[in-house]
């Protein structure tokens, strides 16, 4: 995690992060560019004004599998997922683990990222069209025309993963309600 932390903030941010194991306990020191913090804040005025604006909750109450094998990209849209209504929220992060899930766990929508390190989504993405799952393929390239032929049914979703792609595909599974 620390790890994780230390590399990430420079590397995404372009700021510093300095974690210390101290007796006393962790101290951390985190330097991040002004221009990154005025854009958290107006996102979080604009979160909180949607927020206070009933037309902006979503109606998405089904239960959703994620497959993803980068762990903060799968928290956060677990979190989207449950900030838009739904019930439960399952999450895998190989293919083996997914169809596992899917032996015992009927979502009702998948949200399947495409290169998962040395293997694809595919065999899941198969899996769920035999079981008459809807799902969506996140990717974070550019050229997705092969999985739209293969999987005409399929969404693609782009990453970084955002809440308004994530609200689409979801009003694709409920109607609009969930938009």
């Amino acid at each position: 995690g620390s790890t994780v932390i230390e590399r990430s903030v420079p590397f995404e941010l372009g700021g510093t992060a300095e974690i210390r194991f101290e007796l006393t306990g962790v101290e951390a020191t985190f330097t991040i560019p002004g221009d990154h913090v005025d854009q958290f804040l107006e996102e979080g005025s604009a979160a909180a004004a949607a927020a206070r604006t009933p037309a902006q909750h979503a109606a998405f109450s089904g239960d959703v599998m994620i497959l993803e094998d980068n762990m903060i990209i799968a928290m956060d849209a677990e979190d989207m997922v449950m900030g838009m209504g739904a019930k439960t929220v399952k999450v895998a992060s190989t293919v083996t683990e997914a169809l596992r899930i899917l032996e015992t766990f009927r979502p009702t929508f998948c949200l399947l990222d495409v290169n998962l390190g040395m293997e694809t989504s595919e065999p899941v993405a198969r899996h769920l069209t035999e079981m008459g799952i809807p799902f969506a393929f996140a990717t974070g390239y550019g050229d997705a025309s092969s999985l739209t032929q293969r999987y005409p049914q399929a969404l693609i979703v782009q990453k970084p993963l955002n809440e308004q792609a994530m609200r689409a595909a979801l009003a694709s599974v409920s109607g609009p309600s969930a938009s």
